[in-house]
């Protein structure tokens, strides 16, 4: 088993629950405020996922055998 920094481990851990906020949504048809805002949950996403890709090619790169 890879062991991994664990500061990669507290940010793949965010990411985590950054995306079952996402996918595990409480009330999936109250959806005003992302209509409302797009903008601000675009920028949101974008950001999580810049950090995921650098963190995926972080692990890949550090942790070739993973």
């Amino acid at each position: 088993m890879a062991q991994l920094d664990p500061k990669l481990m507290e940010v793949l851990h965010q990411l985590r629950k950054y995306r079952n906020k996402w996918v595990h949504v409480n009330d999936p048809w109250n959806d005003t405020d992302i209509l409302e805002h797009p903008e601000q949950y675009e920028q949101e996403l974008e950001e999580m996922a810049l950090l995921a890709t650098r963190k995926r090619r972080q692990i890949l790169y550090e942790n070739q055998w993973v």
